[in-house]
């Protein structure tokens, strides 16, 4: 024997369906970050793979403008609207954010497209980081991240990528409008995102640890921790 250590890293991937419109995935974005942070501080190197997948939490937001968050939420929730409201913005205080009642919504087909090519083309530690990114402007300095311009912009945002290189997913603007405006992978996202309800994806975020392992909504990080820690170490 030469000492060697050959013990394996542990593996957990994560799949993340959900739609960026959703307050309740940036709040699932910063508990999984604390979450594994935590993981890696109590069991050493853990080999995390995240992926996102597309989802369209409200078909009747409009592609192309604006409407104001409120007003929306309500003409969908009714009288749910406040205590749902309520239940977002303590989520959100729980994790450092703060939803903001007077933000603009519509829909995140174009956002995903992105999502989905970051994850082809850069990979799925690039496109977490960009997933990231999304949620911080939309939800922490009240930016669009509907409509093609800012869009464009983020998308040569420099992305920190798994083999310590930063990368952006296109050169210049516009060449990422050109892309934009192409139509490109816009089936797939559609289809993605009608497959999940198709398979009894009715909220958003959900989480699928190594296959296996399903957890619905934006838990606390206690409870993500603890099933990263089951999905790890095969404990039951």
């Amino acid at each position: 024997m030469n000492g060697t250590n050959t013990t394996k890293t542990p593996l957990l991937t994560i799949d993340i369906t959900s739609d960026p419109i959703c307050g309740f995935s940036y709040v699932a974005y910063r508990r999984v970050e604390q979450a594994l942070n935590r993981l890696v501080q109590q069991h050493g190197p853990v080999k995390a793979i995240i992926r996102f997948h597309p989802y369209i939490l409200d078909p009747g937001l409009p592609e192309n403008g604006l409407v104001p968050r409120a007003t929306r939420l309500k003409a969908v929730l009714g009288d749910r609207y406040a205590p749902f409201w309520e239940s977002v913005v303590h989520a959100g205080l729980s994790c450092g954010i703060h939803f903001r009642g007077d933000a603009q919504m519509g829909q995140t087909i174009d956002a995903q497209r992105l999502l989905l090519y970051a994850l082809k083309t850069l990979g799925p530690a690039a496109q977490f980081r960009l997933l990231g990114l999304l949620l911080r402007q939309h939800y922490d300095e009240a930016r669009d991240i509907t409509q093609h311009p800012p869009l464009a912009k983020l998308a040569c945002s420099p992305i920190p990528c798994s083999d310590g290189v930063t990368r952006s997913l296109f050169p210049d603007e516009p060449t990422a409008l050109e892309w934009l405006k192409s139509g490109a992978l816009r089936y797939e996202v559609i289809s993605s995102a009608k497959a999940a309800r198709e398979h009894g994806i009715k909220a958003s975020p959900m989480l699928v640890l190594n296959g296996k392992y399903a957890i619905c909504g934006a838990r606390d990080e206690s409870i993500y921790y603890q099933a990263f820690e089951k999905a790890v170490t095969g404990e039951p």
